[in-house]
């Protein structure tokens, strides 16, 4: 059963047809390659932005190797690997190194190397052209701040956030 039926129409209907269904200020173009969508005040919302896929590069939980996890049960992984042709993997192993007993001055170079190969396909399919990934490790609180900075292909920076773990 569909629950949402889109219209068979050309680029230019379907544009038209998209966009009565947000705010008049709001724009979707076609040839605009960087957008995602927005909940904002009740209004789905186009936005210039790359958060989603940037946050799936971090958060979604890649498939640990045969190596690092040997019980195959516990090697996680995200389902929507198995829907790409490309081979890439979606997620990083960010939830691996979280689940360590104690976070470690040590793991900060493997997170932040994690956090950026993560990422990397933003700029291998064009959406950004530099990423910055920088830490801090605290040894009060054990944990780890990090903050992730991503400037579009227009040389503008689109994400810029920090995290702790």
């Amino acid at each position: 059963m569909a629950f949402f039926t889109f219209p068979k129409q050309t680029l230019e209907d379907t544009t038209k047809w998209v966009s009565s269904y947000y705010r008049q200020d709001d724009i979707f173009s076609p040839n605009n390659s960087i957008y995602d969508f927005s909940l904002e005040k009740g209004i789905l919302k186009i936005v210039n932005s790359l958060e989603t896929p940037i946050f799936m590069g971090v958060f979604c939980e890649k498939r640990a190797t045969e190596y690092q996890v040997p019980n195959i049960f516990l090697r996680k992984g995200h389902y929507t690997t198995l829907l790409r042709s490309d081979g890439h993997e979606v997620g990083s192993l960010l939830w691996f190194y979280k689940e360590k007993k104690v976070l470690t001055q040590d793991l900060l170079p493997l997170v932040k190397d994690e956090i950026q190969t993560s990422l990397e396909f933003l700029i291998t399919q064009g959406q950004a052209s530099d990423i910055q990934v920088d830490g801090s490790y605290n040894y009060t609180t054990n944990s780890i701040a990090l903050n992730i900075k991503v400037t579009g292909k227009n040389g503008i920076d689109v994400f810029n956030k920090s995290f702790n773990m």
